[in-house]
């Protein structure tokens, strides 16, 4: 009884045996399975959190560009430079900023740095629709045609109710000649907005190009409807009824071309919010001569004098000021305002002349004799001044002379 346990008790552990040593390759590739998971786990880990062995590559953030020497620009301008430089410092993965950098460059004039800048707002941002228009704007105007369609589909497709996208989509695919697209383009415009003509505009440039002169005409007459003071809708208008043999009519819209001020413009709220960065004195100016030519005097005086009150010294401000007071009869504050001119830049012609010109209307020949031989003095060719000297020699009136 005793040796029939003992061979069973041995047959039992020989089978355990050989039970164990067939698990055995089993037990040891899930062991090496199980490390080289947590191997793998530790190695995610560590390329999120950066603490493994291995450096974790990160993009650099793009250097801001800058103005060489701000020293050397308008004060006002230099210090909304720096401000947009500084928020930038401040917060160099906020897009809003780098757009807003991109903005203040872009109504400065700084084309470069302010592509710059939208690069890295959309890079940072690539669902806002500002930072493409704005670069496809760029594109456009250095003939980059494909890169301007590339930029202009993207602001649509991320902003399909931006009307202004839609018809620059438009103009582009026009001026490369790819008319169906075009036309897709700017069916959108009027589909977004029936009222706006913009979108007949479009339509009718793109009729006017398959040479399809009545279908033009229609949709340009109903551009006109809806606003008549389009200078691309009038002209293009007078081409096709020439082209229709209505010349009458077209020469008739030509006339009225000129008299068209101010001519009305394309609502676009990316430009305007990128015009509104523009505070430096020399765009004051231009807000200034643009209207006094809208014939609104009161509007540009008063810019003048803010910009005569932050720089005193201001040249063209005390000039232009003096030109329109004296056009308003405000001959004393014209003389003033030019003679501050004429001090700040005694080698320029045009304030000595103007002065001349107030001096002859104020019946004082002798002073106005001696402004206008110095207005000759630095410029022989001024038609203005040689008729001015012409008529100071022949002893000639303001009352005489036409």
């Amino acid at each position: 009884m005793s040796g029939k346990s003992t061979r069973k008790r041995d047959g039992k552990r020989r089978e355990a045996a050989e039970s164990k040593r067939s698990r055995r390759p089993f037990a040891l590739l899930a062991t090496l399975l199980s490390v080289i998971a947590a191997t793998a786990v530790w190695w995610v880990l560590a390329s999120r959190t950066g603490n493994g062995s291995e450096p974790v590559e990160v993009s650099p953030r793009p250097a801001i560009p800058r103005i060489e020497n701000l020293g050397e620009v308008d004060p006002r301008m230099a210090e909304r430079v720096r401000q947009a430089v500084a928020a930038v410092e401040r917060a160099p993965d906020d897009a809003d900023v780098w757009g807003r950098l991109g903005q203040v460059y872009n109504a400065h004039g700084f084309i470069a740095l302010a592509a710059q800048s939208y690069e890295s707002a959309s890079r940072l941002d690539p669902q806002s629709f500002a930072w493409p228009y704005y670069l496809a704007i760029f594109a456009t105007d250095r003939g980059a045609v494909k890169e301007a369609v590339r930029l202009l589909e993207t602001t649509v497709r991320l902003q399909p109710k931006y009307l202004a996208g839609q018809f620059r989509l438009g103009s582009v695919h026009l001026d490369v000649g790819n008319i169906e697209a075009a036309r897709q383009a700017y069916k959108r415009v009027t589909a977004l907005a029936p009222q706006s003509p913009w979108g007949y505009v479009g339509l009718g440039s793109t009729a006017w190009r398959e040479q399809r002169y009545e279908a033009a005409a229609s949709l340009l007459e109903r551009a006109r409807e809806l606003d008549p003071d389009i200078q691309q809708a009038n002209y293009l208008l007078a081409m096709t009824y020439l082209a229709l043999g209505r010349k009458q009519r077209s020469e008739e819209l030509l006339e009225g071309l000129a008299d068209t001020a101010p001519q009305a413009v394309l609502h676009d709220p990316l430009i305007q919010q990128m015009q509104q960065q523009r505070n430096d004195l020399q765009s004051r100016i231009a807000e200034a001569k643009q209207l006094r030519k809208q014939g609104r005097p009161e509007a540009a005086e008063a810019i003048y004098q803010a910009v005569i009150g932050y720089d005193p010294d201001h040249y063209e401000a005390h000039h232009d000021l003096g030109v329109l007071y004296a056009r308003l009869g405000r001959h004393e504050s014209a003389e003033r305002h030019l003679e501050k001119a004429t001090s700040l830049r005694p080698n320029t012609a045009a304030p000595h002349l103007n002065l001349a010109m107030l001096y002859f209307e104020s019946s004082r020949p002798e002073q106005s004799m001696k402004e206008t031989k110095r207005a000759l003095e630095l410029d022989p060719r001024l038609t203005e001044a040689l008729r001015l000297f012409d008529a100071l020699t022949a002893g000639l009136t303001p009352c005489s002379t036409d």
